[in-house]
């Protein structure tokens, strides 16, 4: 199967995209979540995203594609096929298999998986690599509440519903919320230049001499009642032989990757790196599916499954325990005083050293 994505037909003027890989966001806060979708983004090597939010988890797509061959194809707005289906379906768990009847993958099948109410996979293949792929996510059910299968291809024939026409569907599900767009930018570039155009309105009214004075001297005045660089000194002291880790925090994170599994079918653990609670494990195909993996490690138990596209038989799998730990986790701001910033770069650096590093190879 192909890893770049594909236009699979244009609605008007709606280019309607497959094969973006979907990832949980955890974040709550505006900010920390546009900054992970922009991690996630580096790490695959992609650049647009899409999103679809449930009433309980909001998952971003990325979209990766050469511009070499795909930028005729990719004209007019771009929106993913699997949120306008995520949203036309989400009130059940559905298998959407979509026959491609236009562009460069004519007469392939697109097989969109809808979990509580959000996209978890997106993958474009021939018919027979679907049907399998769908009949192996019927049997995952173990005896459960079978997935409902939709098709817009009649020679589909296990599907529960078809869609008949392809562009009436469209122009009623799909909206602006499902378009695909560029990966946000870093937050701190806009904080900074937020702060310039204050700064540049502050200019226009100005201060006079006398009052500029009188603040300097009254901050002067405040910094040198306020001064404790004698206790940041001896409590840095005291403190370094106490940053990292206790021994009790080392034994909950090592039973904690312990109980986790190092082997499922066709994949193995290749190595594990934890700094704090969070931890990274790089598995290893050995003779196994993508999916098989993304099936065994799922997101609603706190895994977020990555596929190296580069090298398909690798992947990263992150897993955040949110185990509270005793040792330091915080470094104390201290007064803005240009004497000061040798204390506040040597504390940042002992803060630095008390993340926790384990590698583990199998």
């Amino acid at each position: 199967m192909k890893e770049q994505t594909s236009v699979i037909g244009s609605y008007s003027k709606r280019l309607m995209v497959a094969g973006l890989s979907w990832q949980p966001v955890f974040s709550k806060r505006f900010f920390r979540r546009m900054a992970e979708i922009r991690e996630y983004g580096q790490l695959m090597d992609c650049n647009l995203w899409a999103s679809v939010k449930s009433s309980k988890l909001l998952v971003a797509g990325y979209d990766s594609y050469d511009d070499s061959l795909s930028k005729e194809e990719r004209t007019d707005s771009q929106f993913s096929l699997a949120a306008v289906l995520a949203r036309a379906f989400q009130e059940s768990d559905t298998l959407v298999a979509w026959r491609i009847r236009t562009g460069n993958r004519l007469g392939e099948v697109v097989l969109v998986v809808i979990e509580n109410g959000v996209p978890t996979m997106d993958v474009i293949a021939t018919e027979s690599e679907i049907i399998a792929m769908m009949e192996y996510y019927q049997r995952s059910r173990d005896g459960g509440q079978p997935y409902k299968v939709v098709s817009n291809d009649t020679k589909i024939w296990m599907a529960d519903e078809h869609i008949v026409d392809d562009s009436a569907f469209f122009k009623q599900h799909a909206s602006r919320s499902d378009r695909i767009q560029t990966v946000p930018l870093d937050y701190k570039n806009i904080a900074q230049i937020a702060l310039l155009i204050g700064v540049l309105i502050a200019a226009m009214f100005g201060y006079d001499y006398y009052e500029t004075e009188t603040q300097k001297r009254l901050l002067a005045e405040q910094i040198a009642l306020t001064d404790k660089t004698i206790e940041y000194s001896q409590a840095l002291i005291d403190n370094q032989g106490r940053v990292g880790l206790s021994t009790s925090d080392y034994n909950k994170l090592l039973n904690l990757i312990y109980d986790q599994p190092f082997y499922v079918p066709g994949w193995t653990v290749e190595s594990i790196e934890c700094k704090f609670a969070a931890c990274v494990m790089r598995w290893r195909s050995v003779g196994g599916y993508t999916h098989q993996l993304q099936s065994a490690l799922k997101a609603e138990n706190g895994y977020v499954v990555q596929i190296n596209r580069a090298d398909p038989f690798k992947a990263v799998v992150l897993r955040n325990f949110e185990v509270p730990m005793s040792g330091p986790q915080l470094w104390n701001e201290l007064p803005n005083k240009t004497e000061l910033d040798n204390w506040a770069l040597n504390q940042r650096q002992m803060y630095e050293l008390s993340k926790l590093k384990i590698e583990m190879f199998a």
